[in-house]
């Protein structure tokens, strides 16, 4: 039980940890409000994971194989790319500092409960919303859980699940202390330059996305 757990854990911290979307989005949103804005996006983030994971585990996963979800999960994930880069790329247009500073409150201080619900709510749609997580764990998830149980019973997948999830959240909440601290330094120029690069990469992220869905099968 305890390989299963550690090797749950680093499953976890694999599907977390490489750059991407939610990294971009959290750090855009972290950098501008604080801790708050940057730990509501990883903690929406694991609506998607959590629901990807309970669905591979359950065998459903084999839904998303279907091409026309894919296709219906890839579109609104294209769109929503597409609304968050505009928003970046307004922002690196405008000359204007993180949130809090222009404010004039100190850093990390309170931020208003409907933004952090749409902090929340944006990074589950980004990972609800990527079709391509369930690749991940059809083509690695099962294998790992297999290799370390021949034949699991429900404390397994509990177990399982549990250690995925507490890697994420060990994870978000991490990155998301990383990024508040990285505000001390930022002033109004590179605020902007931040946001510029995060919305060029949330338009890579959509490309990308875009050309996943022309192939076929």
């Amino acid at each position: 039980m305890t390989g299963l757990v550690l090797a749950a854990f680093g499953l976890g911290l694999a599907l977390c940890a490489p750059p991407g979307v939610v990294f971009a989005e959290t750090v855009r949103r972290g950098l501008g409000r604080g801790f708050r804005a940057a730990l509501g996006v990883q903690m929406g983030s694991l609506v998607g994971d959590g629901t990807w994971a309970a669905l591979a585990l359950g065998g459903a996963a084999l839904l998303a194989q279907q091409w026309l979800l894919r296709l219906v999960l890839g579109a609104v994930g294209v769109t929503l790319l597409l609304y968050l880069a505009w928003k970046a790329l307004r922002d690196a247009w405008r000359p204007h500092a993180p949130a809090e500073r222009a404010a004039g409150t100190p850093l990390g201080g309170a931020t208003a409960p409907a933004a952090v619900r749409g902090d929340f709510a944006i990074g589950a749609a980004l990972s609800l919303s990527n079709p391509f997580n369930i690749v991940f764990w059809l083509g690695v998830g099962g294998g790992v859980l297999s290799a370390h149980v021949a034949e699991p019973y429900a404390v397994h997948y509990l177990a399982f699940f549990g250690s995925f999830l507490a890697a994420c959240v060990v994870w978000g909440t991490l990155m998301a202390a990383l990024v508040a601290y990285g505000r001390r330094f930022l002033d109004g120029y590179l605020f902007r330059v931040v946001n510029a690069v995060c919305g060029l990469a949330l338009l890579y992220f959509a490309a990308g996305l875009f050309e996943q869905l022309l192939i076929p099968g």
